[in-house]
């Protein structure tokens, strides 16, 4: 997530640049290492958006989903994510342990979500860029 700008059109743009980080993230190391970016940790969101918002990062690396929500409030309609991501996690579901029956529920439920293709139907709704994940599930569950 940043302010809107031609500028920015790839992950080597923000090399050398300070971004916002969440203290503790899996992809904190890969996106200093790989992409060169100067990271400034934070405990939590609410520190990582104002820091965001006061200019002391140029871009906040986060959970896509999570920016998405965040830029349809007004206060953020200066910004934007202007780069594809990367560094896919998928989400997962539990159950609690021996609980077979909701657990085949729910395996059979997400099997048919990817097959549907509805989980590239909701990353659609919500102005989500395509996932590859999301694009590779449905392939292989049809």
């Amino acid at each position: 997530m940043a302010a809107k700008s031609p500028h920015l059109s790839g992950w080597e743009g923000l090399r050398g640049k300070k971004v916002c980080l969440i203290q503790g993230a899996f992809y904190n190391k890969e996106l200093q290492e790989k992409y060169g970016v100067e990271g400034v940790a934070f405990p939590g969101t609410p520190e990582a958006y104002a820091a965001l918002r006061n200019g002391n990062c140029v871009a906040f690396a986060y959970d896509d989903t999570a920016l998405v929500g965040e830029l349809l409030k007004p206060e953020w309609s200066g910004y934007e994510m202007p780069l594809d991501s990367i560094l896919f996690q998928p989400w997962g579901m539990a159950v609690r342990l021996g609980d077979k029956s909701f657990a085949d529920f729910l395996s059979k439920t997400i099997v048919d979500w990817h097959k549907t293709g509805f989980i590239i139907q909701l990353e659609s709704k919500w102005g989500i860029k395509p996932t590859t994940f999301a694009k590779e599930m449905s392939a292989k569950y049809k």
